[in-house]
């Protein structure tokens, strides 16, 4: 019983500094592991189009994304690169074609 109420005590100190300094998640400076070989930019992004495959878009991208969403036909993949986790594509694919992409970080 004491090591829960340690454990909640921990986690809502955690939750009070965070709080209190402004801090951000992104101030964390989280390391995201997803991808492998990316090296995004905003000229392979351009080249991205609508109707692409999935494949067609991993070999633009040089790498491979992560599946965090499937369903009957519909898949989203998080792209993230390697050295530099700001910069990330969101796709959106129904039946291997792209039909949707947003990205961030990249300028």
């Amino acid at each position: 019983m004491m090591k829960k109420h340690l454990l909640l005590f921990g986690i809502f100190c955690c939750i009070v500094i965070i709080t209190t300094t402004g801090c951000s998640m992104e101030d964390l400076r989280f390391e995201y592991t997803t991808g492998t070989g990316l090296n995004i930019t905003k000229e392979k992004y351009d080249r991205i189009e609508n109707g692409d495959s999935y494949s067609t878009v991993m070999s633009i991208l040089g790498g491979s994304c992560e599946n965090y969403y499937s369903s009957e036909g519909e898949d989203w993949y998080t792209c993230v690169d390697n050295k530099d986790s700001s910069k990330r594509i969101v796709l959106k694919f129904i039946n291997d074609q792209l039909k949707s992409k947003s990205s961030s970080g990249l300028n």
